[in-house]
């Protein structure tokens, strides 16, 4: 069966130069990405059509399937030796367990070819992480057969090719990893001001994007962390609209029209008024349903878009009932967690060699990890709140200590893609 698949991880004599590949592409590989969306996140940059951003994501996205779908059930299409080897691997691990009436479509050896192709392209020694990484971007952006067939990814390759020579280079810039970003880090946060137009609009979709990739909390946590936005859009209603909510029949309050309220009155597009806390949940609980009143379908009406106020005012309700955010302590220079992710971009041959030697108890990582993840979102929380607030130092101070905590963790998702531990 197809899920009791062992990965290659595991299946690779450690101690051979062709474990290198894991190290390359399940540690080095899969980390940079996780660092560069990070990155990201809080982009300010203007010099590209938004669309790119979503192609970069679904890049990041085909990287992740490649490890999901592929070499964490051990078809490792790069290792075959030949073409029969590589025929056998796939009738073995990939048309096996699959049901005997969807083998025949047309679209599966195209599909495991570029992907073969496109992890040979990553997991090649002679290319630098970044310089794979944009190799396998143009690659991703080449037209012909790809295992994503939807309309978006012509839309991407269309959008990127309409590009200049030199604005897809100036682009190619957001795939920049290395040592020398690594190193440069600290005195990059010095240069970060809030003079962008649009710096608290930023912080605010980069706020609720970190507390998004930050998981491994109890599920009450993991569930409070969603701001539930996912709701058509809520007007103000007028003092004389205002008076009971109809889901949980407590009087609503005219005071707190237009605040920040957790029950504050808020109006759909057909007319209705409800407590906003009360709405909210109705349209987490039942996504794509209607107006509780009229039973009216909101299917094309516009999301609600949070102001960032609105978004700090979100977290802060629901971080009242976390427990607080744990006191974690930074080593001395040299020894920072930054300077430390540096390895990552030595040698896949040397990190073998060298951090076979050591075992790691994956329980105290995974334990250090889940404080690494609470603290994180208490520090993007603040990160938002020191850029609404317009203070500057506050603002360096608190990124300083996300990437630092960052790089922790980067650290942690580092080994545990490849580490046999």
């Amino acid at each position: 069966r197809r899920h009791m698949q062992i990965p290659r991880s595991l299946t690779i004599d450690p101690n051979s130069e062709d474990f290198n590949r894991v190290v390359r592409l399940e540690g080095q590989i899969n980390t940079a990405v996780e660092l560069l969306r990070y990155r990201l996140r809080y982009t300010q940059s203007q010099d590209a059509p938004p669309g790119l951003y979503a192609a970069v994501e679904a890049y990041f996205s085909t990287i992740d399937q490649l490890q999901s779908n592929f070499l964490s059930i051990g078809l490792d299409l790069a290792g075959a030796r030949n073409h029969d080897d590589f025929v056998r691997l796939v009738n073995q691990g990939f048309f096996g367990p699959m049901r005997p009436d969807l083998r025949a479509s047309p679209h599966w050896w195209p599909m495991l070819l570029w992907t073969g192709k496109f992890q040979k392209i990553l997991e090649n020694e002679g290319l630098s992480i970044q310089d794979a990484l944009i190799e396998g971007w143009r690659y991703f952006m080449t037209p012909g057969d790809h295992p994503w067939w939807g309309n978006e990814i012509v839309q991407y390759r269309s959008l990127w090719h309409s590009l200049s020579t030199s604005d897809q280079t100036r682009f190619l810039e957001h795939l920049r990893v290395g040592r020398e970003v690594v190193e440069g880090g600290e005195g990059e946060i010095q240069t970060f001001n809030l003079q962008h137009p649009r710096i608290t609009e930023i912080e605010a979709i980069g706020c609720r994007r970190e507390f998004a990739s930050l998981r491994g909390l109890n599920s009450l946590i993991e569930q409070e962390a969603r701001l539930d936005s996912n709701h058509p859009q809520m007007d103000k209603p007028t003092e004389d609209e205002v008076s009971t909510c109809p889901i949980c029949l407590e009087d609503l309050k005219k005071e707190e029209i237009d605040t920040a309220a957790e029950h504050r009155p808020v109006k759909t597009t057909c007319g209705h008024v409800f407590g906003y806390s009360c709405i909210r949940e109705w349209f987490g609980q039942q996504p794509g349903s209607g107006c509780p009143n009229c039973r009216r379908s909101f299917s094309f009406s516009s999301r609600h878009r949070f102001s960032p106020e609105e978004v700090l005012a979100a977290y802060d309700q629901r971080m009242r009932w976390w427990p607080p955010p744990p006191n974690i302590q930074f080593p001395p220079e040299p020894y920072t967690h930054l300077a430390k992710l540096i390895i990552i971009f030595e040698p896949a041959d040397v990190i073998r060699c060298q951090l076979l030697r050591y075992r790691f108890q994956m329980s105290r990582i995974a334990e250090e990890n889940a404080d690494l993840i609470l603290r994180l979102r208490y520090i993007a929380r603040d990160r938002l709140a020191a850029a609404l607030s317009g203070d500057v130092e506050r603002y360096r101070s608190v990124i300083r200590e996300q990437v630092h905590l960052r790089a922790r963790q980067f650290m942690f998702i580092f080994l545990n893609y490849w580490h046999p531990d």
